[in-house]
């Protein structure tokens, strides 16, 4: 089904006969947009209004001329359209593209569609624009529904599987279906914003994080072992007022490297360190390549650096992370957290 699908879907955007299916466009954007506002609570309020039924109440008023709208076990949003004609499936598929990327516009952005493991009938996006983009999973699908045709017959099969598998399709539905995961995270690009350029900071991170020697091997000094036989090593390399080691962790699939940087912050009060955080964060951002980006974990004080989902890495660049935490041991007392982690490949 779907080999047929990818072909149906070739021809329709080749040319496309039929109307729009959603004949005002400002009432799709209207609904998506109080859909994708609710993702950071689950779609509690929508819920609410709905029922507390997995299925929601009146879909096509959720989402204009929707079949079904769902809130799953695991909140996500779903919203479900069924046809009975697979061209006009399709044409829908491409039309509710453009929807989207129409609702998009509203918050200055452009929509992103990207297929999903290869698959051009499972489309994931998300929302970009100058800052950064939407981090939480999106996407549309289509579908066939029941059984049909097919001339790709099993040498193992028997005749009569044979001739019930090639059967002509009796009530055969074509479904296009928008999914909006829960998640209100963004991305946003170390190239936008503010940033401090601290050429002892872009020096660290340069050397530490993107040098080619990936076991760190020149910075490395003063081994020692742990408790769990990991080496332990200070690093030739530091950021003033700072303590930075080097913990070598050795697996049967690579070595990881590890570089943790630490600062403590005493009497200080809350309002007082987060401008500290804040400095930090935009020294870091300066340090970055133009193709990062980073995500805030607020409930965790955590801010993760990472490729932005179009760059070109492999999986061995550097992992970076920077943590914040109030020490419970100490009054007054902050404490930042710098990781970089780095993996030499050894095989399988």
């Amino acid at each position: 089904m779907k080999r047929i699908l990818i072909l149906v879907i070739a021809s329709v955007f080749m040319w496309q006969t039929h109307g729009q299916y959603i004949k005002d466009k400002n009432a799709f954007a209207k609904a998506f947009i109080g859909i994708f506002n609710q993702r950071d609570n689950g779609f509690d309020s929508l819920r609410k209004v709905q029922g507390a039924e997995e299925s929601l109440k009146n879909p096509s008023i959720v989402l204009p001329q929707a079949n079904e709208c769902y809130i799953s076990m695991n909140a996500v949003f779903g919203g479900l359209y069924i046809f009975p004609d697979s061209v006009k499936a399709v044409s829908f598929f491409k039309e509710l593209q453009d929807l989207i990327g129409y609702a998009a516009s509203a918050y200055k952005a452009r929509a992103v569609f990207e297929p999903l493991n290869g698959d051009p009938t499972n489309l994931g996006f998300y929302f970009r624009d100058a800052g950064g983009y939407t981090e939480n999973l999106m996407a549309v699908s289509i579908s066939g529904n029941g059984s049909y045709k097919n001339d790709d017959n099993d040498e193992d099969e028997d005749e009569d599987e044979i001739k019930i598998k090639n059967t002509p399709a009796k009530n055969q539905e074509f479904e296009v279906l928008l999914l909006i995961h829960p998640g209100g995270e963004m991305c946003y690009f170390t190239s936008a914003g503010p940033k401090i350029t601290d050429e002892p900071v872009s020096a660290f991170i340069n050397k530490l994080a993107f040098n080619t020697d990936t076991l760190l091997t020149q910075y490395k000094i003063n081994k020692r072992t742990d408790p769990q036989k990991n080496s332990i090593y200070d690093s030739k390399i530091n950021l003033s007022g700072f303590s930075t080691t080097i913990t070598e962790v050795k697996g049967k699939k690579g070595t990881g490297i590890h570089v943790t940087t630490v600062r403590d912050y005493t009497a200080l009060t809350w309002e007082k360190f987060e401008p500290v955080i804040d400095s930090f964060l935009q020294k870091l951002k300066a340090a970055m390549p133009a193709d990062f980006v980073y995500q805030i974990y607020y409930d965790d004080n955590f801010i993760e650096f990472k490729p932005a989902r179009f760059a070109k890495y492999d999986d061995k660049v550097a992992s970076i992370s920077l943590s914040y935490s109030i020490l419970q041991n100490k009054k007054n007392t902050y404490r930042i957290e710098l990781k970089i982690s780095r993996v030499k490949q050894t095989g399988i």
